[in-house]
């Protein structure tokens, strides 16, 4: 497993992250627990969670198969912060009640979900994500869908008051949806801030690895949200992927986890696993990335050229037609 360290927080972190939307809720326990001990064999020290309303035990389920899978100290675990639509909500009890689920007296990254435009201000919004590294409850922290305006805007004001830097921000990125995370403007941040880039949703929710959307909602697998509408180009694209996937033998969910890790600025890339043999099959994508990456995202990136992808702009956002996520700060 190829590791990268995290700037600002002396963590380091593996290419593949396990975890995703409700991975940890919709199997038998057995199979969690086997999934999870493959993962820590595999060298997978990142487990991301969160609490989900569909899902309020996934915590209490993962804490339990860290155990059972005898994870040693030095596992990572990252949660999230929602806040919902209220700008006061209290994240620090919060993630105390996630703590409480999870076992634990503090996680190793929270993520903090991105303001709403044209309702949350920047700075203020990143003061939650302080107040809990201050308080001790999480060792850095990072955030989700941040448009690289907002979040420059963050590094500037924190690295002139000395408070902690985001060290990761999860953005959807994977073959198709490159133009946020690969923006001149995110290269921007990326290079003034060290942060770097948790890629989710690389496999598009299964499409990437050949699964049918349409069949989604009876399998218990769950779509994420679609900005841009390009999923049904997506789908149309895949003979394409296909064909170079089988040009270097591998399948095309290993092609696609592998085009996100070699992008320059990834650190890890997050991923669900409903069986043992699906997690071993992706785990092959860290060697694919490191002997053929140049080349899979060269041949890729002229082989999809799907446009359209946008931020996965914050619910209760006011956005109007004319706002540029990418305008200067």
């Amino acid at each position: 497993m190829k590791y990268t360290a995290l700037p600002n927080s002396g963590l380091e972190v593996p290419a593949l992250s396990l975890g995703s939307y409700e991975t940890y809720s919709r199997l038998e326990y057995r199979e969690i627990v086997d999934i999870v001990s493959t993962a820590l064999e595999a060298g997978i020290t990142l487990f991301d969670v969160a609490h989900y309303t569909r899902a309020p035990h996934t915590e209490v389920i993962l804490s339990r198969a860290l155990e059972d899978a005898g994870a040693p100290d030095t596992t990572r675990v990252m949660t999230k912060v929602w806040k919902g639509d209220d700008p006061d909500a209290d994240v620090v009890s919060e993630l105390k009640e996630t703590l409480f689920r999870l076992r634990r007296d503090d996680v190793d990254i929270v993520l903090l979900y991105g303001p709403r435009w044209g309702v949350d201000d920047p700075i203020r919004h990143a003061e939650d994500a302080r107040r809990l590294v201050d308080a001790g409850l999480s060792k850095s922290w990072g955030g989700i869908n941040w448009s690289p305006q907002h979040i420059g805007s963050v590094v500037d004001a924190f690295r002139a008051d000395a408070a902690p830097l985001p060290v990761l921000m999860q953005l959807k990125y994977n073959i198709a949806r490159r133009a946020v995370a690969e923006s001149p403007e995110y290269r921007r941040v990326f290079a003034e801030s060290g942060m770097k880039v948790q890629a989710s949703d690389s496999l598009e929710g299964g499409v990437l690895a050949g699964k049918d959307p349409a069949g989604a909602g009876t399998t218990g697998r769950v779509l994420g949200r679609d900005p841009g509408r390009i999923r049904d180009e997506i789908v149309a694209a895949m003979p394409g992927i296909r064909a170079i996937a089988d040009g270097f033998g591998v399948t095309t969910a290993e092609l696609a986890l592998a085009y996100a890790l070699a992008y320059e600025h990834t650190a890890t890339v997050l991923f669900g696993a409903s069986s043992v043999a699906q997690l071993r099959t992706n785990l092959g994508a860290v060697d694919l990335a490191t002997r053929h990456g140049a080349e899979l995202r060269e041949k890729l990136t002229e082989a999809v050229a799907i446009e359209g992808h946008t931020l996965d702009v914050p619910p209760g956002s006011i956005v109007r037609p004319e706002e540029n996520p990418y305008r200067d700060r």
